[in-house]
């Protein structure tokens, strides 16, 4: 962002987001614009949204998918689609790709630059080591993209956090270039994770689970629970303006169950919970949230 973006110019980011991506815009001094969508569309922006945000300051757009926080992921026809709407545009399309690997149900990973080469010569690539081989202590993350921006990019990177360790380089030189079957265990343990969580969650009242493409998160829709007979008093308790952080902090004090308030995202009326745990601390978090909830009835 520091390199592609001068005072004032637009930054497309769908809503619910990784939270980094509006406060990058805004240290870079640009202007976050978030388009909003929900479960019932799949967690994804349309070409007709994105054409109605465009304006003569929009310098880009960032396209995370497999998503954090929904695990929502677009398909090659859906991201031709955006395509059309940009790619006769001076707007970069920025991929956050971290989680191209961990995908469910026989869902095909792509990018937006495998849409065309117009886009491939467009299109910023972000990618790592951190989530497919959980290395994330490891720092590695790498890109790739049109060669006078990347050099750029590589000039202002080696200014300010120099480089990586050896160490971690050659770590992820054989995490990328050795044997990929233990990929296919973990997305067994994950794509059953996945299930039981989502299964889970939709059988608590007043919940409902989007099932993710994609990812290790489930993003469940609890604007219902604020409804409840309960939750006057937990408003008041928490006294909290967003309601996700309310019920969030009730869950951590009374149900000793961390998840994080969708409003951190983007959306008040969601909270995220991580499914990178084990079976048995997953069966104990939602036996806990069941009750805790139940209680608010």
């Amino acid at each position: 962002m520091q390199v592609l973006i001068n005072e004032g110019d637009e930054v497309i980011i769908q809503a619910p987001y990784w939270v980094s991506y509006p406060d990058m815009v805004l240290l870079a001094g640009g202007k976050p614009v978030i388009i909003n969508t929900e479960s019932d569309s799949g967690f994804k922006i349309t070409p007709k949204q994105i054409a109605e945000n465009i304006t003569e300051k929009t310098k880009a757009i960032i396209i995370n998918s497999p998503s954090n926080p929904t695990g929502a992921a677009y398909t090659l026809e859906e991201l031709k689609g955006i395509a059309e709407v940009i790619e006769n545009r001076d707007i970069i399309p920025i991929s956050d790709d971290i989680y191209e690997s961990i995908v469910f149900d026989r869902f095909k990973f792509h990018n937006i630059a495998n849409v065309s080469d117009a886009m491939k010569k467009k299109a910023i690539i972000i990618n790592g080591a951190s989530k497919t081989y959980a290395m994330t202590g490891w720092r590695i993350g790498y890109l790739a993209g049109n060669r006078d921006i990347v050099n750029k990019i590589d000039i202002l990177q080696g200014q300010s956090t120099s480089n990586p360790t050896t160490i971690s380089q050659w770590a992820a030189v054989e995490a990328l270039t050795g044997d990929q079957d233990v990929l296919s265990e973990m997305l067994t343990a994950f794509d059953r994770r996945r299930k039981f969580v989502v299964n889970e969650l939709n059988s608590i009242q007043g919940i409902s689970c989007y099932n993710p493409e994609g990812a290790f998160y489930a993003f469940p829709q609890v604007s219902e629970v604020y409804k409840f007979k309960g939750w006057k008093s937990i408003a008041e308790k928490y006294s909290d303006p967003y309601r996700s952080s309310s019920l969030c902090a009730y869950l951590m004090e009374e149900a000793r169950t961390a998840v994080v308030p969708g409003i951190a995202f983007g959306n008040d009326n969601y909270f995220r919970m991580s499914f990178a745990a084990s079976d048995e601390n997953l069966k104990e978090g939602l036996n806990r949230i069941r009750d805790a909830v139940e209680r608010l009835i």
